[in-house]
């Protein structure tokens, strides 16, 4: 490399320094002739090992200069460039960290550049791109920069780099059996896509642009031998999961709609945990229906496998199989809203939020096949909704009827006659003096109306449960749908002027407010 810009005679007037290396050959003593043809080799030979050592020691990280960063931008896709000045500690520091981050990416083949710019030199480059502390590192896509700047001490820089050009690579190439392996022992999900030819992987990277939490890979069908011995070979898309049978395998033709398909049956586990996420999913308006296993902390393995059994089954039917702990506060705060207490566990129960929340407990065996069949009668509509009730009273011929949850439409709403209905607590002292005058006001205005009481704190009676304790409700003989409700002293002659005014002629169509306890 040398010679080509040196002559020898320069060569040695620049080493030696002194007019007898330009002197006539004719001139020379032999001892001159002999220093300075000693020297000139000693010179030649430092310079070869200067240049051996520079192809050796050769940094991965490009540098930049104002005469070429621009076209050198626009012409890698990818380029990450630190600005730094030699005078800078924190620029020392991070260097090390940055020539690793460069071997990394060319010993793993990504389409990524590394590059730098020496602010003491390349003023021009540095204006630019207004930079005011050093170091700063910036991402170049498509020569544009992108916002905020890297931060030291962040994640990994091919990490950054690969989150930040998920959509110009959705699915990266991987070559490296070392780096695949590190990539299965992750718990992330991942898809692995074994590819034959370039249309191939058009497809698998178009889709993975619509599942952004999940890491796409497409690698060689010679890879693929080694990293997965036990995969079919028909197989074209592996994915990996930390849940369930940890592995999964498709093995028809790949098209979009199949790939997308696989991949959102199983992108979540079959039965997921009990969290904000999913309650909020299911009692969401728009949400999912929810089939909620409520156990004690030790739930019977053979309960969970045929409740994993149904979910394995119905895994593309748009529901939420869901396992709740009791105990856990968040579970234990919504079992109040579907009537499950502790002594209930084991139960199933399914939930879906429409208008209002519609719960249905499943009270059969648990087997899967049953189960299922109680879901699938659900999602067709054929079941009756979950009502939180006391146990049905024995038949009575009193006049004041115990009503609960179950009876209540029976009983109350499906009356022949109007119908007086005292909601009550049991704890409370004027709670039970309507309940008196009730018994005393009955035998009077049997002919008008039939009458009942029903404890408000262990009964769900819809839309007509009470503010507060006691409410006396007047169901009009063919008006049931807009009670009344009677306010005022609760006294024997009160409640007989209410229940005559309205029997005849109801003044007021007052709607009642659902309340939840």
């Amino acid at each position: 490399f040398f010679f080509k810009q040196k002559t020898a005679y320069e060569i040695a007037q620049r080493l030696v320094g002194s007019e007898m290396c330009i002197r006539d050959r004719s001139t020379q003593s032999t001892w001159e002739r002999i220093y300075l043809s000693l020297s000139m080799k000693v010179y030649v030979a430092w310079h070869f090992l200067i240049c051996i050592l520079d192809i050796v020691l050769a940094s991965d990280v490009i540098p930049l200069y104002d005469k070429t960063y621009k076209s050198f931008l626009e012409s890698h896709p990818v380029v990450m460039v630190k600005f730094y000045s030699k005078n800078c500690p924190h620029c020392k520091a991070f260097e090390p960290i940055y020539e690793k981050a460069a071997e990394e990416i060319k010993e793993k083949g990504r389409p990524f550049v590394l590059a730098q710019v020496d602010t003491d030199k390349e003023f021009i480059t540095s204006d630019v791109y207004e930079i005011r502390e050093l170091p700063t590192i910036k991402l170049f896509i498509q020569g544009n920069p992108i916002q905020p700047n890297y931060e030291r001490g962040g994640d990994p820089i091919l990490d950054y780099i690969e989150k930040s050009t998920k959509h110009l690579y959705p699915s990266m190439e991987l070559f490296q059996i070392s780096e695949i392996m590190q990539i299965l022992n992750s718990t992330k999900r991942k898809v692995f896509f074994v590819y034959r030819n370039s249309s191939e992987v058009d497809v698998h990277s178009e889709v993975a642009l619509v599942f952004p939490d999940i890491e796409f890979y497409h690698i060689s069908g010679d890879v693929a031998r080694r990293v997965f011995p036990e995969n079919p070979t028909t197989s074209t898309v592996v994915f990996l999961k930390p849940y369930d049978e940890k592995r999964a395998y498709l093995t028809s033709k790949i098209d979009k709609n199949v790939l997308s398909e696989f991949i959102k049956d199983n992108m979540f586990p079959r039965i997921r945990d009990f969290d904000q996420h999913t309650v909020g999913s299911v009692l969401n308006p728009k949400g999912r229906k929810g089939v909620v296993l409520y156990t004690k902390s030790s739930v019977d393995i053979n309960i969970y496998q045929e409740f994993h059994k149904v979910a394995t089954a119905m895994k593309s039917d748009g529901i939420y199989f869901i396992h709740a702990d009791i105990n856990q506060p968040l579970a234990k705060k919504i079992s109040k809203m579907v009537g499950v207490e502790e002594a209930d566990t084991p139960i199933i129960v399914l939930v879906e939020r429409k208008k209002e929340l519609e719960v249905f407990h499943y009270e059969g065996k648990f087997n899967s096949e049953e189960i299922s069949r109680y879901i699938e009668d659900w999602m067709k509509g054929k079941l009756e909704k979950w009502t939180k009730s006391e146990a049905e009273p024995k038949d009575t011929n009193e006049l004041v009827r115990t009503i609960v949850g179950k009876t209540f439409k029976r009983e109350v709403l499906d009356s022949p006659k109007s119908f007086v209905l005292a909601v009550v607590s049991p704890h409370s002292s004027e709670c039970k003096l309507v309940e008196e005058a009730l018994k005393k006001v009955a035998p009077q205005l049997q002919k008008l109306a039939s009458f009942g009481i029903i404890d408000g704190t262990k009964n769900d009676i819809k839309q007509y449960n009470a503010k507060k304790f006691p409410q006396l409700i007047f169901f009009p003989k063919n008006k049931k749908e807009r009670p009344i409700i009677f306010e005022g002293e609760s006294s024997e002659i009160k409640i007989l002027k209410f229940i005559q005014d309205n029997s005849e002629a109801p003044k007021t169509d007052l709607q009642l407010q659902h309340i939840t306890y």
